[in-house]
């Protein structure tokens, strides 16, 4: 997979894993992360919800890039429609209609 570029907007699940067997595979991956979530890769002592989904997240995020953007401002969503110009692959965990709307999006 030397050479293929695939862009991630997930945060954890099946999107997630998908992209890491991927990356594993030698596909170069981007992640973008929306600011507000921040790296659920965080570190922690006890085995909580949280601290069990930051584990997986730290599972499924490797050898991949990252990159934050906040989608819901005009700058991040011009910034990730140039970006995916550049890509083969774009694999997202929105809800049906999110991908439409940022795609019609039209930065100010």
């Amino acid at each position: 997979m030397d050479g293929i570029k695939i862009l991630e907007l997930t945060r954890v699940g099946p999107g997630a894993f998908c992209t890491m067997m991927l990356a594993d595979m030698g596909a170069e991956v981007l992640k973008i992360e929306a600011p507000s979530s921040g790296n659920l890769a965080g570190s922690g002592a006890s085995l909580g919800p949280e601290e069990a989904r930051k584990l997986a997240a730290n599972f499924s995020d490797r050898n991949k890039k990252s990159l934050t953007l906040n989608l819901k401002e005009p700058a991040g969503q011009s910034v990730l429609q140039d970006l995916a110009k550049g890509y083969y692959v774009l694999v997202e965990g929105f809800r049906p209609g999110v991908m439409k709307r940022l795609a019609n999006s039209t930065p100010g």
